[in-house]
């Protein structure tokens, strides 16, 4: 193997070195700042409530505070502390106090489609909170005339 060849490899495991690394320091920069353990569900979105439920099986003992967006816009927020017997009984929570409910008052929103998202607030890196979403995609009720 010649001088050229040699440095050639050299250059490539160095790049492949660095590669592996930065991806090792961005999954670990995703992992602290996006909980994917977060379980949860909208099951409940109407023009009068909107209720559901939050768990973190990495701090099982804890509630999570939720937050309540309608129409992209801040509502609510609460601790998923509301009883659910029914999260205990399909194994979804070793306890059944992970539900919320959202009281909306008739006045909060007008005529239409609305849409709603309710995200689980957990810590992140350096004192800031994240925001993870509970359902892929937002739910929708529709306010009639």
């Amino acid at each position: 193997m010649d001088r050229t060849t040699r440095l050639l490899l050299a250059i490539t495991g160095k790049f492949a070195v660095e590669i592996l690394l930065l991806a090792a320091v961005a999954s670990y920069a995703a992992w602290t700042n996006f909980h994917p353990l977060v379980r949860g569900s909208i099951d409940l979105a109407g023009p009068e409530r909107v209720a559901g439920w939050a768990f973190d099986p990495a701090a099982p003992l804890e509630t999570i505070e939720v937050e309540l967006f309608i129409d992209g816009r801040f509502f609510a927020s609460q601790r998923a502390d509301r009883p659910r017997p029914d999260l205990l009984e399909a194994g979804a929570s070793p306890d059944p106090d992970r539900g919320f409910s959202f009281p909306i008052p008739a006045d909060a929103h007008g005529v239409g489609t609305h849409t709603v998202e309710v995200f689980a607030l957990r810590p992140a890196l350096n004192g800031n909170r994240t925001l993870i979403p509970l359902s892929r995609e937002a739910k929708s009720f529709v306010v009639q005339p």
